[in-house]
């Protein structure tokens, strides 16, 4: 990979997104943050720039990747999951950085996603189940995220944490595509994010699907 000096962050007023941005920034990259039309993005820095829009805006999209080395999507559904956006989202995301020659993509999902099971335990796999029959829209939709991530050309990275919750005390996390996540595991929000803003210059995980708890 070339030298990554601009990244792009897709879903920056979320709880991950956020960190996210304020942790590049940090690390002196330039960062071009997409937001949504009713949310806060309340980050300023002078190599902050803030695009408001639609995710389902494909000319936005391009904009807001047009110049960047490095895109990291932190999408996700809030409850009442009726908005679904994040398989077809991310397909026009892959397709954008296709057509601007960006390379570089960091994708979060979830433990529970996809072709996971592998990595649960039993009663994680249970509770797999049950997540599925209830919100199978939601389940397909990640799905398809991934899919859309991994059929890519493109030098990507899953990044597959378990349920999160608000940092008290920093804490030592560990991650490996064989991690084994259970019904306890966690991580906290800015420590995921800490580990995202890692995979911006790290090869170590190209074109693979990383788990990452405490």
């Amino acid at each position: 990979m070339n030298a990554i000096k601009t990244v792009s962050v897709f879903g920056a007023s979320g709880r991950v997104g956020k960190e996210v941005v304020k942790l590049s920034l940090l690390q002196g990259f330039k960062v071009k943050a997409h937001c949504r039309l009713n949310s806060k993005c309340e980050i300023k820095h002078e190599n902050l720039s803030i695009f408001k829009g639609e995710i389902s805006d494909y000319n936005l999209i391009r904009d807001v990747i047009e110049g960047s080395d490095c895109v990291i999507i932190t999408l996700g559904q809030r409850a009442p999951y009726k908005d679904i956006f994040c398989g077809k989202s991310t397909g026009m995301i892959v397709k954008a950085m296709e057509e601007t020659g960006v390379k570089r993509l960091v994708c979060l999902t979830g433990a529970m996603i996809g072709e996971s099971e592998k990595n649960l335990t039993f009663p994680f796999k249970m509770m797999k189940k049950m997540m599925t029959r209830k919100r199978p829209e939601v389940f397909d939709d990640r799905a398809g995220q991934e899919d859309a991530v991994i059929q890519s050309p493109l030098d990507w990275t899953l990044v597959k944490p378990p349920r999160l919750i608000e940092n008290g005390e920093r804490k030592i996390f560990i991650y490996s595509e064989t991690l084994k996540m259970g019904l306890s595991s966690s991580i906290g929000f800015d420590d995921l994010a800490e580990f995202l803003v890692e995979q911006i210059t790290s090869k170590d995980y190209l074109q693979k699907a990383v788990y990452v708890k405490y």
